[in-house]
């Protein structure tokens, strides 16, 4: 440790004021989700199809400090102030806004920003590029949007799908993939989200941070190992798949974690010999570069000390943003009106049997209240599904392509855009069919309260339906369908004709659904 300067005692008092001073900023974090949990946040870095907070994530970054505290310690203080005010003055905005909202995101950006700040204030721009790993670690921290999680994961459950079914044939099972499900000469199975390999992939991600730190990997040999580790975990998890369904003891919950553990670590094999491969290859680029000697600046100074006081102070800002700021709060759920008060079961001489919705397809998919009725009139029936709002506005969407599909099983044979009036809805006009029978559905399906997938997400990362800008009216997803005949054009013709009947006679009920009532808190 003779290499290193001697401290100067006024940096270093400042330095432990500001580590208070940033645990008492972000403890929040660890409090995501309603308490803290470490051991949950590890079951869930496994096995969860999507995170369940950021504990895991922030004690890894620490760890990464860690490691790299000899090199920042070896730089000369020399703080650079464009680059350190310029990231610390947005730090204070996104940090009070996420306060305001309660946005766990923004939170986690504020702390990004708050880090590299605080050490280009200390030690000037090189030291960003030691902090560069822990710092683009945070960003699994974050929650993906979550109309954009349901996306993503409805497309994993599709391509999973597909690529056991390619499995299954290689090992000579004849098979056949009916959307998420898999079809064998005796029985089926359905990829739910958790088989899905997103988590898979954000796990093996992290590990690939993990294998980038051990082995002091930098530049593009770093790049390319942390970039192909979700390529490795997807690939890896379609022979998870294959050898549940293969496994006739696969429904014991033990044995499917083993076979999720067992796995990961053959995911975590593979890709220790990509990285041996990399190092071979790019041998001239893998060697770090070697450590100059560390600045021999004697202690004290005030051009030294200026900028971790800067540093401090900005932590001291946020202390006082979270102490004094106000927290948005969200309507009264129990002011919102149910869609099941608002749509009549029995209308133009139409009535109604509930069906039962299928929870399990549906997954994450949050709603806060939904109908999902079979409607009949003169032997002609119309079944309809309304989804409204989230039972978590922070974590939960109603928004998914799911909701276009009455359960597990069912794909679409062709689509197309529609115009419904009155109101010029945009729509999709959906053929479906189950599994590999006869069964067939006209699908019409269309969201409310909502702009597309763009723009949920940009509300999602902005948090602005947790604040005063949000939206009136609540998400709602709405489908309405009717059993089809065949695939011919005229029966197809017959079934949205009478969609769109049906559609005329509903839709003042449901231009009411999600709309808070008029004097309503």
């Amino acid at each position: 440790m003779n290499q290193f300067r001697a401290a100067d005692p006024r940096t270093l008092a400042l330095g432990v004021i500001a580590l208070i001073l940033s645990a008492i900023a972000y403890w929040t974090l660890f409090e995501a989700g309603g308490g803290y949990d470490l051991e949950q946040d590890v079951e869930g870095l496994f096995f969860h199809s999507s995170a369940s907070g950021p504990s895991v994530v922030l004690v890894v970054t620490l760890w990464f400090i860690y490691r790299r505290w000899h090199r920042l310690v070896a730089l000369p203080r020399q703080a650079s102030w464009g680059l350190g005010l310029g990231l610390l003055l947005p730090c204070i905005l996104i940090y009070g806004w996420a306060i305001y909202t309660g946005s766990q995101n923004l939170l986690i950006f504020a702390l990004m920003l708050n880090l590299t700040g605080c050490a280009a204030l200390t030690w000037g721009a090189r030291a960003l590029r030691v902090l560069a790993l822990p710092t683009a670690f945070l960003i699994l921290g974050m929650r993906i949007p979550t109309a954009l999680l349901n996306e993503v994961l409805w497309s994993f459950q599709i391509w999973t799908a597909d690529y056991t079914g390619f499995l299954l044939h290689l090992v000579g099972q004849p098979a056949t993939v009916a959307g998420d499900q898999i079809l064998l000469p005796d029985q089926h199975f359905a990829i739910i989200e958790t088989c899905a390999g997103l988590r898979s992939c954000e796990s093996l991600t992290m590990l690939g941070f993990l294998m980038v730190d051990l082995f002091q990997r930098r530049g593009l040999h770093a790049g390319l190992l942390i970039g192909l580790a979700p390529l490795v975990a997807f690939g890896v998890n379609g022979f998870r798949a294959l050898t549940l369904i293969l496994n006739p003891h696969s429904e014991i919950h033990e044995i499917h974690t083993l076979q999720g553990v067992g796995m990961l670590l053959v995911g975590l094999v593979i890709l220790y010999g990509i990285d041996g491969g990399l190092e071979r290859l790019l041998a001239h680029r893998g060697r770090p570069a070697a450590r100059r000697p560390a600045s021999r600046i004697p202690p004290g100074g005030t051009s030294r000390f200026a900028g971790p006081l800067v540093a401090t102070t900005s932590l001291a800002a946020l202390v006082v943003l979270s102490a004094t700021l106000p927290r948005w709060e969200a309507p009264v759920r129990g002011s919102l009106p149910f869609p099941d008060s608002q749509i009549p079961k029995e209308f133009d001489t139409w009535t109604s049997t509930a069906l039962k919705t299928d929870l399990s397809f549906l997954g994450i998919v949050r709603f806060r209240a939904r109908v999902d009725r079979r409607y009949e009139r003169n032997g002609k029936i119309v079944e309809l599904f309304v989804g409204v709002g989230s039972r978590d506005p922070h974590n939960g969407s109603p928004f998914s392509p799911k909701s276009a599909f009455p359960g597990s099983g069912w794909w679409r044979e062709e689509a197309r855009q529609v115009s419904l009036e009155p109101g010029a809805r945009p729509a999709r006009v959906s053929a479906l069919r189950y599994g590999t029978g006869g069964r067939r559905k006209l699908v019409l399906d269309w969201t409310e309260g909502s702009e597309g997938l763009a723009d949920e997400t940009f509300r999602y990362v902005t948090a602005l339906d947790n604040s005063a800008w949000s939206r009136p009216r609540e998400g709602v997803a709405i489908r309405i369908s009717t059993p089809l005949r065949n695939s011919s054009a005229s029966a197809q013709a017959a079934a949205e004709a009478l969609l769109l009947d049906f559609y005329r006679s509903i839709q003042p009920k449901l231009d009411l659904v999600g709309f808070q009532p008029e004097g309503g808190s």
